[in-house]
């Protein structure tokens, strides 16, 4: 049971890497769709001024991060990947 669960949770962290690096590759490129125009109204209230920066700090932090945790979970040598 306990190799299932690690599994499985490697698969999940997966999924949610390739969900942090796909939007942020959007948010990067930010030609169309959702991330085409930066809010106004967010403009006085945050420090950044367009999708660029919050994309990188996307795929660096929540992209980067969900395969390290995903790759600990598939090698199951200790238990790392719980945290």
């Amino acid at each position: 049971m306990k190799q299932r669960s690690a599994i499985i949770l490697g698969i999940y962290d997966l999924f949610l890497a390739l969900g942090a690096i796909f939007s942020g590759l959007m948010m990067i490129s930010s030609i169309s769709g959702v991330f085409s125009e930066y809010p106004t109204q967010w403009i006085s209230i945050l420090p950044f001024k367009s999708w660029i920066i919050p994309g990188i700090i996307a795929i660096a932090i929540f992209g980067i991060g969900n395969i390290a945790a995903a790759s600990f979970s598939f090698r199951r040598k200790n238990n790392k990947f719980w945290f």
